[in-house]
């Protein structure tokens, strides 16, 4: 029970309302010029990198589904590939993943 105050205190939220456009003071004077820009900052803010090790993890996941052709796994494997930062050592990985992804099936 000692606990729970400084636990509250981590995760205080500011629940204040937000003003309104109307209760603005200056709201008549307001221009749509006036209107902060989205610059590439605020872009990159809201459409975050995604983390490296969460994508290999889907690249080295990624097997052949049962009737996916070669090629569009190929495809696949180099899409998820671009994202993952292998640099010199794409190659390999692309390989290795070939090798143990095919869907080898009985005929």
């Amino acid at each position: 029970a000692s606990k729970m105050p400084q636990i509250l205190v981590c995760f205080h939220v500011n629940l204040r309302p937000i003003r309104s456009v109307e209760e603005s003071p200056h709201a008549e004077r307001a221009r749509y010029q006036d209107i902060p820009r989205v610059d590439g900052s605020t872009k990159a803010h809201f459409k975050p990198q995604s983390l490296i090790i969460a994508e290999r993890f889907r690249f080295y996941r990624r097997d052949q589904q049962l009737g996916e052709t070669m090629a569009d796994y190929v495809v696949a494997l180099k899409q998820q590939a671009s994202k993952c930062n292998f640099g010199t050592f794409l190659e390999e990985a692309l390989r290795d993943r070939l090798v143990c992804g095919q869907c080898h099936t009985l005929s």
